[in-house]
């Protein structure tokens, strides 16, 4: 190792040595940090005192090994004193031995990086530690020191029931969330289950209906279809119940006939509750009730209270039927009740070529507790069901009988103004009528009417029918013109019934 020491020219030895500051690239020793020189400078003076039988200044160490001797010349004094400080600055710089002797391997070194034990540079305050250094919390050797208490473990059930229900402790932002969540369940489970009603009312409403048709369908694939014409007057014949009475009416006393469509899904009962004063509106009560007469969403084909159909007492006809039957039932979308009328509007081309759902299935089937009857559809038109006094109004549903020859012509062409499909069936005084009324979504309040007259003795069923195609001259509803751009209906083109 280098000596960094100088001698001075004074002739007596100096109080303390006069350090060069140590280059980086020198192959000096370093210490680890202020405190290590510290420690190891008080190590080396209290080793020199031991040894030192001289009496040693209180406010100033002396670092040389002898006092100086005023006989020993100067030159001598001055070396002397180097060479004990030399020494004692090598002792200070020394590496310290382990217990056993050997030297510690740099693992064990101070690391100079290590600022745990670093202080200012102080040599004269050995006890200073630095502020930077971390303190180490000793354990507490008091064995009745008060343990942390470790948290249970929540049950599962708990756990999840917390994270959907507001829990104490929770923050508002977290109720809120919660709350929202809860609301969000409560719809979804509401709307579910209206859902699920809803396919679970279908499916039973139409097992029963199947079960129904089970039982009529070998009488109505074997009746005779042609009946005479309605006779004027009350009929002194014999009438007896036929099959669908007798397996129908014990199921339901309100049973008044069964219809049929011919190849399309109508094919149901037809029901009519009456009231023992003729003024009460007793036609919602089938609207929401199956033929059982349980809560149905599909309700039930039923004929409007007014009307007189095949009323017998003591077999024989009570009353004359209606010039009108009116008969109800919902469009629903499973195509089930009169669900697939619409297709008699919806299914009709400009091109007379082309076959129409109408020039397919333009015949009706109608069987009362004791007859058949047969009619051939001659209109097919949209109403607004709100509008009675318009003069684009026609409340078709409120005409059952026909005082004369010119009510008769007035009803039917009106119906015949909005037809939309194009034929050549004619209809004249005295045919009996038979309309056919459910919903429509082509306007608000919109009701579709399918209308029919009763085929006439010998005639065919086909006749005027074929050929259908789409009308470009229609009276529309009022709010039909609002909603679409269509050509305003032209009444010279009209060519009405009647006589010729």
């Amino acid at each position: 190792m280098q000596d960094h020491l100088h001698n001075t020219q004074e002739p007596s030895c100096p109080d303390a040595p006069k350090v060069e500051a140590v280059s980086p690239n020198s192959n000096s020793l370093s210490f680890a940090s202020n405190s290590d020189f510290a420690a190891r400078f008080d190590a080396a003076k209290s080793r020199r005192s031991l040894g030192n039988s001289g009496v040693q200044s209180d406010s100033e160490p002396n670092i040389c090994d002898d006092a100086a001797d005023p006989q020993t010349p100067i030159s001598e004094q001055s070396s002397d004193c180097q060479n004990s400080m030399s020494r004692n600055i090598g002792e200070l710089m020394a590496v310290p031995d382990t217990e056993d002797g050997s030297h510690p391997s740099p693992s064990e070194q101070p690391d100079a990086s290590d600022d745990s034990n670093a202080t200012p540079m102080n040599p004269a305050d050995t006890s200073r530690i630095s502020d930077d250094a971390p303190r180490k919390k000793k354990k507490s050797s008091n064995p009745s020191s008060p343990k942390k208490k470790k948290k249970k473990k929540m049950n599962p059930f708990v756990a999840a029931w917390s994270n959907i229900f507001p829990y104490k402790g929770d923050k508002p932002l977290e109720v809120l969330r919660k709350l929202v969540l809860l609301l969000s369940l409560t719809v979804f489970v509401v709307c579910f289950y209206l859902l699920l009603h809803r396919f679970i009312d279908l499916y039973t409403a139409e097992q029963k209906y199947n079960e129904i048709q089970h039982e009529v369908n070998e009488f109505i694939s074997t009746t005779v279809t042609e009946e005479p014409r309605k006779p004027s007057g009350l009929s002194q014949e014999y009438y007896e119940y036929n099959d669908i009475a007798n397996k129908l009416l014990a199921l339901n006393p309100d049973l008044v006939g069964y219809i049929t469509i011919p190849d399309t899904k109508v094919n149901y009962p037809v029901v009519q509750k009456k009231s023992a004063d003729i003024n009460v509106n007793t036609n919602n009560y089938y609207l929401h009730r199956a033929f059982d007469q349980t809560e149905s969403k599909p309700g039930c084909i039923f004929m409007d209270y007014r009307c007189h159909f095949d009323e017998v007492v003591v077999h024989r006809l009570s009353i004359e039927n209606s010039d009108n039957l009116l008969i109800y039932g919902h469009n629903m979308k499973d195509e089930s009740m009169f669900g697939t009328l619409k297709y008699y509007q919806r299914n009709v081309f400009s091109d007379p070529e082309k076959d129409s759902y109408y020039s397919q299935h333009p015949n009706i089937v109608l069987h009362s507790l004791y007859k058949t009857y047969n009619y051939k559809i001659f209109a097919i038109f949209l109403v607004d069901g709100e509008d009675t006094d318009s003069e684009y109004a026609f409340d078709c549903w409120n005409t059952f009988d026909f005082e004369d020859e010119d009510s008769f012509y007035s009803y039917v062409n009106n119906a015949k103004r909005r037809n939309i499909v194009n034929n050549n069936v004619d209809v004249t005084y005295g045919d009996q009528l038979l309309t056919l009324y459910t919903c429509s979504s082509m306007i608000p309040n919109g009701k579709l009417i399918v209308m029919a007259r009763m085929l006439r003795p010998g005639e065919d069923p086909l006749e005027g029918t074929q050929n259908g195609y789409l009308n470009d001259n229609i009276l529309w509803p009022e709010a039909y013109y609002k909603y679409r751009d269509v050509t305003p209906f032209d009444e010279s083109q009209f060519v009405p019934y009647g006589k010729d």
